[in-house]
């Protein structure tokens, strides 16, 4: 495969018409482990808009303490691209395949306030976010939104746990990015 130029993902010609605006979606791009920086790099470079979560943590050894970028979930970059190149997406050297939704072919879509969700969630947190990737272990409760604290206007699905309650948010295809909330904090929507 030729190298990719600046552009070359999300042309403006590519089948949009007269100079039209370009429909653009998320997929989640499947990489190699501990390589989600460097293919944010790359798909920057190929002016492709991607996203890798992560969250800030501290680290303790016994001889320091130092804080680190943990990314939430290995193995995954987010990309917005245009439809008429997902296939030009697929055939880049780094990347593995793109998440599916089980028995289809096609990409898994993740709409544009998932995304915005879990950025909000990893903004605005000390607390540690996980992904549950199995759905079924949770019991999903009432729709919910945050009214007071740092996730003031987060809206998610209760998950409840063995201990306190998880608000969480949907990402298609992979599971719930979640995390505990005081009960107080939240109302039903």
């Amino acid at each position: 495969m030729r190298c990719r130029s600046v552009g070359d993902i999300d042309s403006p010609g590519d089948g949009t018409g007269e100079g039209g605006a370009i429909h653009r979606i998320w997929v989640a791009i499947l990489v190699h482990t501990n390589c989600e920086h460097r293919v944010a790099e790359r798909l920057a470079e190929l002016s492709v808009e991607c996203y890798v979560p992560v969250q800030e943590e501290v680290h303790r050894w016994s001889d320091r303490i130092k804080r680190v970028q943990r990314v939430v979930i290995p193995s995954v970059v987010f990309a917005k691209v245009g439809l008429s190149r997902i296939n030009d997406l697929k055939r880049l050297s780094f990347v593995r395949g793109l998440l599916t939704n089980p028995g289809e072919s096609k990409p898994a879509v993740i709409p544009d306030v998932q995304i915005e969700r879990l950025r909000f969630m990893l903004g605005q947190t000390d607390v540690p976010v996980e992904l549950g990737c199995d759905v079924r272990q949770f019991s999903v409760g009432c729709s919910v939104r945050v009214v007071r604290g740092l996730f003031r206007g987060l809206e998610g699905t209760v998950l409840y746990a063995d201990e306190g309650v998880h608000v969480g948010v949907l990402l298609e295809g992979l599971g719930y990015a979640h995390m505990e909330i005081n009960e107080s904090d939240i109302e039903e929507i």
